[in-house]
């Protein structure tokens, strides 16, 4: 007789990874300030652009457009996917440095720069 073995499809994994985050993240005492976007590589993106990150408010959904890199402006939101094994980013994250922001609006930050 032989057994019958399920294997979950892969949106069944996608739910049980996003799951498993969002666990860490209820535990972590900074959890509540990190948002997380699940999104498959973009291969049609070239080298000189950059996904932005637009807001949908009539679908209520999140979408993620290729910009030229020297097209994308400061109140764009640049969507910058984090490859874990990218050392020289996790060394970068380690030493933050302190930028003053200026509060344009009633919620939005803008670098001093862009002004």
């Amino acid at each position: 007789m032989t057994a019958l073995i399920e294997t979950p499809t892969s949106p069944q994994r996608q739910a049980d990874l996003l799951r498993d985050l969002a666990g860490v993240l209820d535990r972590h005492p900074l959890g509540r300030h990190v948002r997380l976007v699940f999104a498959h590589e973009v291969p049609f993106l070239a080298d000189d652009e950059i996904l932005v990150q637009q807001v949908n408010p009539e679908a209520r959904i999140l979408e993620l457009h290729p910009v030229k890199k020297s097209d994308v402006s400061p109140d764009d939101h640049l969507f910058a996917p984090l490859d874990p094994a990218d050392t020289a980013w996790a060394e970068y994250a380690l030493a933050p440095q302190a930028t003053k922001y200026f509060l344009v609006g009633k919620d939005h930050l803008m670098h001093p720069d862009a002004a």
